[in-house]
Formats: structure tokens, sequence, C-alpha cells
């Protein structure tokens, strides 16, 4: 299960899984930005704030509504969301 944050202004990105308390962490499996562009170019497209967003994938077995709820409480997040499924390819000559 994948889901999408959306960390509060002011929140330090850099290591962006460590404002998780230790019971949420040891649930993520991965972490990454949903936006990979540098600051320069973000700024350039005005889309500086994109750089607040993380996509968490989740382990195996975890209580995806548990953790929604209890990312949600944190301060340093002002959004949290199920990533929607990936498009499925298209199929040649459909």
């Amino acid at each position: 299960m994948r889901i999408d944050v959306k960390m509060r202004a002011g929140t330090a990105l850099e290591e962006p899984l460590q404002v998780l308390p230790q019971t949420l962490r040891k649930r993520v499996k991965r972490i990454s930005p949903l936006i990979t562009l540098g600051k320069k170019d973000r700024e350039r497209i005005g889309a500086d704030a994109m750089a607040r967003w993380f996509r968490l994938e989740l382990a195996p077995g975890t209580d995806v509504s548990d953790f929604l709820a209890r990312l949600r409480a944190l301060d340093a997040v002002e959004t949290a969301e199920r990533a929607p499924a990936p498009s499925p390819d298209p199929t040649p000559g459909g």
C-alpha cells in the first residue's frame, strides 16, 4: 500500500522519515519525494510547495486505516491519503 503525504510548511524535509515517531517509521518500507525537480526549477514554474509531498510505501501487513489516522494526527503532516493505484499499461492496438 502506498500513501501520499504533504508535510506542513516549515517542516525539515531533508530527512522526512525522521518526523515520524518510531511506531510509524518502522511500518514504512520506502519513502520518496513525489517531485524530483531541483529547487531552481520548482521556483521557476511556481511549484516550490511540491517539495513537501512524499510517497510512503508501507510494509506488508500494515493496518492502513490506523496508520493514516496516526499520520494525520502529527503536527508535521498537513494531509495524508492513499496514493492512487497505478494506471494499467495501454493495450497496443486497442
